[in-house]
This record gives structure tokens, C-alpha cells and sequence, in this order.
């Protein structure tokens, strides 16, 4: 069983690397157009962030199993973010010339 965990907190750990680099990116994107939402937008993203990482630290120590793991990734990241707060500004791109 230790094992098992301590690939999963391997995986749990590219996917966390992967994570940072796409707020990192998605942020300056979003100001570099000028995105009005911008700082709420990364505030969020920092939020989302501290959450990763204390489920990641709460998994190592045995107190949260690969299903939380699973259930924040798919509620909180993907079916909260992205397709809630990331479509907010979806049509200001679409509206942009050039």
C-alpha cells in the first residue's frame, strides 16, 4: 500500500508542476490583453493552488486517499474552474480582432 501511495504522490506531484505552469501562463495571457478580471482570476488560481497542495501534504500523511484526490481534481479543478470560471472569459477573446 506504501507504495501505491508513493507513486500516486509522484503522479500528484507532475500534475501539481503542470498546474503552476498553466495558471503562470493563463495569468499573464489574461493580462497581457487586459482581461478586466485578471487579479481575481489569479486570485482564484492561488486558492486552487493552496488547496492542491495541502490535499497533496494531507495524502502523504494518510489523511485524505487518492479519491479525494480525484474528486477535488474533477469538482474543483476541471468542473468548477475551467468550465465555470475559465468560460467567463472565453468571449472577450472571441470578441478580440487580429
Amino acid at each position: 500500500a506504501a507504495e501505491g501511495v508513493a507513486v500516486a504522490l509522484q503522479h500528484l506531484d507532475l500534475l501539481l508542476d503542470e498546474i503552476v505552469i498553466h495558471f503562470h501562463d493563463e495569468e499573464q495571457l489574461l493580462a497581457s490583453v487586459g482581461y478586466p478580471d485578471a487579479a481575481d482570476h489569479a486570485r482564484i488560481h492561488g486558492t486552487l493552488l493552496a488547496e492542491a497542495t495541502n490535499l497533496r501534504d494531507r495524502m502523504q500523511a494518510g489523511t485524505a486517499t487518492l479519491g479525494d484526490t480525484f474528486d477535488f481534481v474533477a469538482h474543483d479543478m476541471i468542473a468548477g474552474h475551467m468550465y465555470q470560471e475559465d468560460r467567463k472569459f472565453f468571449p472577450f477573446f472571441k470578441s478580440r480582432k487580429g
